[in-house]
């Protein structure tokens, strides 16, 4: 279940949360855990449920929302008032989703249902350019004031071996206020050193 020990906090599992600081709360929605090997072949469960940190103790919310899911992206959106879902994955290569939702203390919206899709991406808030950013392999695509999503940067990022976003893992990119930039911390699978951790 989502509450396995049967202490009001969601079980440990992969998931995305951010930061409602109208709310002052911590949100968290769905995630990947339980996973079973049989056979090579890999299973797990996905989540598709929402939970509240208010510094205290966990809230699971009631009412409906976007389908389960692993591997989606969350942020906070200051123009919106709200934290803004974006992509995610049903945990096989064919099961990518394309869905941006909001979340506010009204609950979940969808907000546009044909957006890139993808899973293990980012989305960050850039303050300087106020634009809302998502990433996933070598594009920047920024959620414009009609909840589309348009294509503001492609490119690639000159690693130590030549290679490119496409081979990025485990990303995370925020913003620096201070400086106006994005910094984007990562992995890269070497087969010799196996995953080794870069910042740009």
């Amino acid at each position: 279940g989502v509450d396995p020990e049967g202490d009001g906090s969601p079980d440990p599992r992969a998931t995305s949360l951010a930061y409602d600081p109208d709310r002052e709360r911590l949100v968290l929605f769905g995630g990947l855990a339980d996973c079973e090997v049989d056979d090579g072949e890999t299973s797990c469960r996905n989540f598709g449920d929402t939970w509240e940190w208010d510094g205290v103790s966990w809230a699971r919310m009631a009412g409906p929302g976007p389908s389960a899911r692993m591997g989606h992206t969350m942020a906070w959106h200051p123009g919106r008032r709200a934290i803004v879902m974006h992509g995610g994955s049903t945990g096989m290569e064919e099961g990518r989703l394309a869905d941006t939702w909001s979340y506010d203390d009204a609950g979940w919206r969808l907000v546009n249902s044909a957006g890139p899709a993808g899973d293990e991406g980012s989305l960050v808030w850039h303050a300087g350019a106020a634009q809302l950013l998502y990433r996933r392999g070598g594009t920047f695509w920024a959620l414009a004031d009609d909840n589309t999503w348009d294509v503001v940067l492609t490119g690639t990022v000159n690693l130590e071996d030549g290679g490119d976003y496409a081979r990025l893992q485990g990303e995370a990119l925020v913003y620096d206020s201070r400086h106006d930039r994005l910094v984007l911390v990562f992995q890269t699978y070497n087969g010799a050193y196996g995953f080794v951790t870069e910042t740009y």
